[in-house]
């Protein structure tokens, strides 16, 4: 995977910075829904690209190594958020 890769299927499924795996998830569901070649308004090409963007995410949040570095975690958590704030 190359970075143009990974920008591209972020662009893809229209996603913004700071996202979770689960909402990566669910708006590949909704394009993935809106664009299968069944439907009326299908488009095969996007379905299709929209599939490789959702399995070039996932591989990258499924594989991606923590430093637990400081840098890393302000990154994360910009504002100082509590746990019981992200925990649903």
């Amino acid at each position: 995977m190359t970075f143009d890769e990974f920008k591209k299927s972020v662009e893809i499924l229209g996603l913004i910075s700071l996202t979770t795996k689960s909402k990566v998830k669910k708006r590949y569901l909704e394009l993935s829904k809106t664009y299968h070649p069944d439907m009326p308004q299908g488009d095969l090409v996007k379905f299709q690209e929209i599939n490789k963007a959702y399995e070039i995410l996932s591989f990258y949040m499924d594989n991606f190594r923590y430093t637990f570095s400081k840098e890393e975690f302000e990154d994360q958590f910009p504002f100082g958020v509590s746990q019981k704030d992200w925990i649903v």
